[in-house]
Formats: structure tokens, sequence, C-alpha cells
């Protein structure tokens, strides 16, 4: 698929979704997201990007927490953006805003933040190459960038779990390696402070299609992602990968 096949596929399936109970329901994690906060070197007066913010889970929680910094949340989902402004006003948090974006370029000017985060969009953005030159340019020296997204165990040389999550069309590319991402961070001129894992659990319909799949994959691979059936529905368990970038001076 082409980029803006890419945005246009998860624009059309998450402005419907990200303000949904449901959604909500299978994304949130307090837990995980404390202990994102903590991981974070936050500084007075300071601004900090959230990408492809969705409902504001991330966001909401910094802005709320520090009072005394500026919280932007940027995504494709115009929607969704227009709903957290909404929940701004309505519960008067002042130093937040939400901006929709293209998807591709950070609609903001070169060492413009101290601190970014992306938290389960990851696998969503067509060229991470392009996103890392990106972030490099808006991030100040020194600052960080705090990488949330799920992973490609090692053993899965079939590619199975992006084979799940491509079922959908929501614009999904690709869960990482954990190898994979830090050598492309790397090479974008971040290094690896501090990092742990937490896991996600989520259905999806079950289908020939989903049957196919889970038929022709290998055991031990399945394993790793903990597959579990209830009533018409496939449940997947998937680690997920929590890492501080420092961007080098």
């Amino acid at each position: 698929m082409k980029e803006n096949e890419i945005i246009n596929a998860a624009k059309a399936r998450f402005d419907k979704q990200l303000h949904t109970d449901e959604y909500k329901k299978i994304h949130s994690n307090d837990e995980q997201l404390n202990a994102l906060l903590n991981l974070m070197d936050i500084k007075s007066g300071m601004k900090y990007l959230d990408i492809g913010t969705g409902n504001g889970y991330v966001a909401f929680a910094l802005a709320k927490r520090y009072p005394d910094i500026f919280v932007w949340g940027i995504d494709i989902a115009e929607n969704s953006m227009q709903q957290n402004n909404a929940i701004c006003e309505k519960e008067k948090i002042p130093n937040a805003t939400f901006v929709a974006y293209d998807g591709i370029k950070l609609p903001f000017d070169r060492d413009n933040f101290y601190g970014a985060v992306s938290r389960y969009a990851f696998h969503h953005f067509p060229n991470i190459q392009k996103f890392i030159l990106e972030l490099n340019r808006i991030i100040k020296p020194e600052g960080f960038f705090l990488f949330s997204d799920p992973k490609t165990y090692d053993n899965d040389c079939e590619n199975f779990v992006d084979q799940f999550q491509q079922h959908m069309n929501d614009g999904h590319v690709h869960f990482y390696k954990r190898k994979e991402i830090e050598t492309y961070f790397n090479a974008g001129g971040f290094y690896v402070q501090k990092e742990f894992e937490s896991t996600i659990r989520y259905p999806r319909i079950m289908d020939k299609k989903y049957e196919e799949l889970l038929k022709k994959t290998d055991g031990k691979i399945l394993d790793n992602y903990k597959i579990e059936f209830e009533t018409e529905k496939v449940y997947i368990t998937v680690s997920v990968m929590n890492i501080l970038f420092i961007k080098k001076s």
C-alpha cells in the first residue's frame, strides 16, 4: 500500500472508534500509563508532544499531572481531535490542545519540544525512517522520545502477527522486533536510556481468514501470542515495548 492509502485506511477506522467505550476498555491500562509517565523527564515550562494521540489517553494524563507544562496531541483522526478539545474546555485543562495532521510531516518548528511520546500508533506509520527524521527535527538536543508499541517475537518467522493485524484493514504496517526498533532509532540520532515491557490483549471476530491463518501457523508461534478462543472471537496477547530514547546532542 502507498503512504496515503495506509493513512486513509487508519483514519477511516479510528475516527469512528477512538472515543467508544469498547476501544477505551481494550486500550486503557493505568498501570502501564503511570509507568510511562514516570519514565519521562518532565521539565517545568517545556512543551511535550503526543503523536497518534487518539482519544488523548496519554496527553490528558500528562497535562493533568504537570499543569506547568504544555502538551500537544496530534492525530490523523480529525473528529477525535475535535472531541479532545471539547474535553479540554469542559474539564478546564488549559495546558493541552489537539490538532489533526497529515500523518507524515510533524507540523512544528525545529527543536520545538523537549519530549514526545507515541503509544500504540507506531505500527501504522507508513515510513518510519522519515518519521524518525521528523522526530529528530522537532525534539531539542538531549530531549526524549518515548516509544510504546507491540512487538513481533523473534521466532515469528512466518510474519503471523502482521497477517493477523492486517486482516482488519486499519492501516497496520508492521509490529517491529526489539532489535529493529533500536537499529532504526540509532540511525536516526537516538539512543536507548530506559525501557520496560507490558502487554495488551484484544479480540477479533473469528472468520475463515483467521481460521486459515491460525491453522497454517506453527504452534510455537501461536503460544507466544497466547491465542485464546471465546464465543465467535479469537483473542491475542502481544508484548509491548516501552522504550525511552534520548536524542543525541
